[in-house]
C-alpha cells in the first residue's frame, strides 16, 4: 500500500465535498448522518486512516489524521466528528488482542461507542452475558462495531480487585446486537446521531472482551510508530475538535 500524505487526503476530501454539502442538511434534520456521506467517507478509506497496514488500513501518523478531520469539519462538522471518533477507535484495539482479526478483517472502520457508564457482564461459558445502556454513540445507525465497558457481576455482587475497586472489562459487539434508543434531538451537531444504544442480556464471546487496564505492549499487528502512542491520538483528536473546528450548524439559530 502506498503511504498516504496530507495532500493526497485533502485532495480526496475535495472530491467528496459536493456530497458532504448536499446531504449535510438532511443529517441535521434527521438526527442521523446521511448514508450517502458515510458511503463517501468509506469509499475514500477515511474511516481506516488509523487502521493497521497489515489489515489494509492507511496507518497514517496522528497529525495527518487531524488534518483530515479538520478538512472534513470545514464542510460538515457532524461528519467530521463521527469520522474522528470511528478512526480513533482503532487505537483501542489492543484491549482485544484475540479479536483483532474480527475487528479489522474486512471492516470498513465505522465504529462507535463510549466508556461510561459501565454495564453488567455476567460470566458464562465462552464469554459474558452483557446488559448495558451506552449514551452518546455517535453514528450508531451506521457503525459496524460498538465498544462499551462493563463490570463483572457474580451473583448479586460486583467482582472486585484486591484494592476494592470493581473489575471492569471492555467489550465490542455488532450493532445488530444492540437496540438504538432514538432520542438525540439537540440544537447543534444533530447530524452526529449520538443516540443511546442498549444491550439486553446479549452474549459476548471471550475474544471480544479485554480488561479495562493499560496494556504492556501493542499486539504484533500494531507495532508501528502510530500505536506506540496508545490511545493518545483518540484523546488528542477530541481536544483538536474542540479547539479548531468551526461551530456546528443549528436549524434553530
Amino acid at each position: 500500500m502506498i503511504d498516504v500524505t496530507v495532500d493526497s487526503l485533502l485532495e480526496s476530501v475535495e472530491q467528496i465535498a459536493p456530497i458532504l454539502r448536499e446531504y449535510g442538511a438532511w443529517s441535521e434534520q434527521q438526527c442521523c448522518l446521511a448514508a450517502e456521506i458515510v458511503d463517501a467517507l468509506v469509499d475514500k478509506d477515511f474511516y481506516r486512516v488509523w487502521f493497521p497496514k497489515v489489515y489494509g488500513g492507511l496507518e497514517a501518523d496522528p497529525v495527518t489524521g487531524f488534518r483530515l478531520f479538520e478538512a472534513i469539519a470545514r464542510i460538515d462538522s457532524a461528519a467530521a466528528w463521527n469520522l474522528m471518533l470511528s478512526a480513533s477507535a482503532a487505537t483501542f484495539a489492543p484491549f482485544f488482542p484475540n479479536g483483532l482479526n474480527e475487528w479489522f478483517g474486512g471492516s470498513k472502520g465505522v465504529i462507535g461507542g463510549a466508556f461510561n457508564p459501565p454495564g453488567k457482564a455476567i460470566p458464562v461459558h465462552g464469554g459474558y452475558r452483557v446488559t448495558s445502556r451506552t449514551p452518546f454513540v455517535s453514528g450508531c445507525h451506521h457503525v459496524e462495531w460498538i465498544i462499551s465497558p462493563a463490570q463483572i457481576v457474580e451473583g448479586d455482587d460486583v467482582r472486585r480487585a484486591e484494592s476494592g475497586t470493581p473489575v471492569q472489562i471492555v467489550v465490542f459487539y455488532p450493532r445488530e446486537d444492540a437496540e438504538i434508543i432514538d432520542h438525540w434531538d439537540t440544537l447543534g451537531m444533530r447530524g452526529t446521531g449520538s443516540h443511546d444504544v442498549a444491550l439486553n442480556d446479549v452474549f459476548v464471546p471471550e475474544h471480544r472482551t479485554g480488561p479495562l487496564a493499560p496494556w504492556d505492549a501493542p499486539p504484533k499487528q500494531m507495532e508501528g510508530p502510530l500505536y506506540r502512542y496508545t490511545i493518545w491520538p483518540a484523546v488528542a483528536g477530541l481536544a483538536w475538535s474542540h479547539s479548531v473546528w468551526p461551530q456546528p450548524r443549528s436549524k434553530n439559530l
